[in-house]
């Protein structure tokens, strides 16, 4: 964990930790260097090997949102990091935190997508425009409904909503303030 090697008792980071330092770092448009280096044999312990191919296989399901533009308008809120295809048409939610309960409200945006989908394992996530709950002034924002916050502690989640077209910022109708997607 601390070393540039190949040290014989290695102290290795947990999965979710590293998931979540690649996640955090690619999600803000930066590299991340993983490091892990074979024994004097030649051989990779079997720790490494086991961290690096659960890293592979979450990697596989959820990188695109990962290596997807950084979205700046939207700030990150309660540990989600926002991303955005190269054709405007998805922003990819990624949950560096999960979630207090199954609906996650998402204020900063105002459009609800054609699809919302769980890229952790193809499932789709209701997804509704609402009132701010305590808010009436408030606009109307996205929820996220029946997520799995039971599996979002195993490991880094990311979610994708897809739109008919490319999406821009824009005001809410009517409304003075900030805007709003």
């Amino acid at each position: 964990m601390n070393s540039w090697g190949y040290p014989e008792d290695e102290d290795y980071f947990s999965l979710l930790r590293l998931q979540r330092q690649i996640a955090l770092y690619l999600a803000l448009g930066g590299n991340f260097l993983l490091n892990a280096g074979p024994d004097s044999s030649g051989a990779f312990p079997e720790k490494a090997l086991r961290l690096l191919r659960g890293i592979g296989n979450w990697y596989r399901r959820v990188g695109k949102a990962l290596t997807a533009a950084p979205c700046p308008e939207i700030p990150e809120a309660d540990g989600v990091l926002c991303t955005r295809s190269t054709d405007g048409c998805s922003l990819n939610l990624i949950f560096l935190n999960p979630p207090a309960g199954e609906i996650v409200r998402l204020p900063g945006i105002a459009l609800p997508p054609v699809r919302a989908e769980l890229l952790n394992t193809g499932k789709t996530v209701t997804a509704t425009l609402e009132p701010m709950v305590y808010s009436m002034s408030a606009p109307p924002a996205l929820c996220l409904r029946h997520l799995p916050v039971e599996r979002m502690y195993d490991e880094i989640q990311a979610v994708r909503l897809t739109y008919p077209e490319p999406f821009r910022k824009t005001r809410t109708a009517g409304k003075s303030g900030p805007a709003h997607l």
